[in-house]
């Protein structure tokens, strides 16, 4: 199987800045290309990033709040007006059939290509999508509306040998999986480290820092220390911060809070390509 690769389109939380974007994340592999979460402006960061969005196949939704869809509209029109032929497939909460339904509908659009949807449900782990060497998997986070999370894992098969003692070379398959964990928009879950353990990158969101966790509580999302101690608790080995409030002038403060319980952490940046 080819790389297996997220790129960041959006780093920062409700208000984007000059800088960073709101929610969205490309992960390809191979050909197959998965978008997780669609905020406006989305589709920009696709075209400088060199992604072309009509290789997209899935797009993800983790929930309604405006920072995680509201590129959505934008990026199916804009397939359309490229002149899209094949399906798309959309997987989300509740609720957004109808919303996207509807605007096609009083814009008079009809598209050119196959809108395919599927509706999330509270099922811990329920396969959502399965394409060539990778399922998708959903579970369930806590934050002020339904929310979810993704777990992506990609399998493949690997040979490898050795010299018999006839000299001949015995070569034998192997499956090698790689795993990736999206958990945004939510309060500290511990519990749910389970659904991803031994995950080989986990993106938590990280709107806060410890000194703010009053309001972190008050607004169902995490802090920095919090995505930390999740990478812990599911044996992660490495953690992506990201969701950054605004608030926050320099973002490395989240770097140094996360690293103090889990060193092999990095941020999130706009662009940011990360090779599984």
């Amino acid at each position: 199987m080819a790389t297996f690769t997220v790129t960041v389109l959006g780093s920062g939380s409700a208000v984007p800045a000059p800088d960073r974007n709101a929610s969205g994340q490309l992960v390809s592999l191979g050909k197959q290309k998965l978008l997780i979460d669609c905020s406006e402006g989305t589709l920009v960061n696709m075209r400088k990033s060199g992604i072309n969005p009509m290789q997209i196949d899935y797009v993800f939704i983790s929930h309604l709040h405006g920072d995680h869809y509201f590129g959505l509209p934008g990026l199916i029109i804009g397939m359309h007006l490229m002149g899209r032929r094949t399906k798309l497939h959309i997987i989300g909460p509740p609720g957004l059939y109808e919303i996207i339904s509807m605007q096609l509908r009083v814009s008079e659009t009809e598209l050119r290509y196959e809108l395919i949807f599927s509706t999330l449900t509270p099922e811990q782990l329920g396969l959502v999508a399965e394409g060539e060497g990778f399922r998708v998997f959903s579970f369930p986070l806590k934050h002020r509306i339904p929310v979810w999370g993704f777990l992506i894992k990609a399998h493949y098969p690997s040979r490898t040998g050795h010299i018999a003692s006839s000299g001949q070379e015995n070569a034998s398959n192997a499956i090698i999986t790689k795993s990736y964990a999206y958990c945004t928009d939510t309060v500290f879950c511990p519990e749910q480290a389970t659904l991803f353990q031994g995950v080989d990158v986990l993106y938590h969101e990280a709107t806060f820092l410890s000194s703010h966790q009053k309001e972190a509580r008050t607004t169902f999302h995490a802090t920095a220390a919090e995505a930390a101690e999740m990478a812990v608790l599911s044996g992660a080995r490495k953690l992506i911060l990201g969701h950054f409030s605004g608030r926050y002038p320099d973002v490395q403060v989240f770097l140094d809070e996360a690293k103090e319980i889990f060193p092999n952490t990095v941020l999130a940046q706009d662009g940011l390509m990360l090779t599984l």
